[in-house]
């Protein structure tokens, strides 16, 4: 199988390293990712401005390229540009911490998946709840063992986006399907000063959600379940379209 990997964390992150070594046993691996951390860049595509690639060596018997872009940019690049053809799969991650529930629309690694979808390919993004790098070695491994499996479950239209709650598989109950929840945060922006400078920084704690339902994505990896979430690029509120279109709304010309 030909797979694509990307991030939002950057070319020489442990997460990338460990993952394209591990698929690359058994399958044909190029990593495309962006040349620094990426993370909370959303679907930006880099427009109207240059962009730049380089070539590694650093991961055995896998292509790797650093892009001065973002992971959509990554995705899009790659199949545009320095691949023969389409890859059989993108896999984005493994991010060191979770992307569950609202955080996905904020995510470089869920859209970076995303954009696969896009672009016609079938499409995984992953993260666990990173401790050591034997929590990446396992993400990993889960992955080239279920493969094939998770090829034949998704469409290219659909992504999954797949979180681990721990990489110590003892810790784990179980895998899920599940809908997305609600990610909520104390969110304060944090000044410091340096110099004749003032400096802001978006910081928060994890605030509990009651409206949540117990079997979202955020409460299901509260519980230590693996959760596998299906996400469609087709983003109409059809419920709502149809009630539109019964009604009579009011606009004029």
């Amino acid at each position: 199988m030909n797979i694509l990997i990307t991030n939002d964390d950057g070319i020489f992150t442990e997460g990338i390293r460990i993952l394209a070594e591990t698929l690359a046993e058994k399958h044909n691996v190029c990593v495309v990712a962006p040349d620094s951390d990426c993370s909370g860049t959303s679907h930006s595509l880099t427009v109207l401005k240059r962009l730049s690639y380089e070539k590694y060596n650093y991961i055995k018997g896998v292509k790797a390229y650093s892009l001065k872009g973002t992971p959509s940019d990554c995705v899009k690049f790659a199949t545009k540009v320095l691949l023969e053809k389409n890859p059989d799969l993108v896999i984005s991650g493994i991010n060191n911490m979770p992307n569950l529930g609202t955080d996905i629309i904020y995510s470089g690694t869920v859209n970076a998946a995303l954009e696969g979808a896009i672009c016609g390919i079938k499409s995984v993004a992953l993260s666990v709840l990173y401790e050591n790098t034997g929590d990446y070695e396992y993400v990993s491994r889960f992955m080239l063992g279920n493969l094939e499996r998770i090829c034949a479950l998704l469409t290219v239209d659909t992504v999954f986006n797949i979180n681990f709650p721990s990489g110590k598989p003892e810790l784990l109950k179980g895998i899920r399907f599940s809908e997305l929840g609600v990610q909520s945060y104390s969110d304060a922006y944090v000044m410091q000063t340096r110099g004749d400078e003032n400096h802001y920084f978006l910081t928060g704690d994890i605030i509990k959600t009651p409206e949540n339902e117990e079997n979202c994505d955020v409460e299901l990896h509260d519980k230590m379940y693996v959760t596998v979430t299906p996400l469609h690029i087709q983003m109409t509120d059809f419920d709502a379209l149809h009630r539109l279109n019964k009604a009579d709304s009011g606009l004029k010309l």
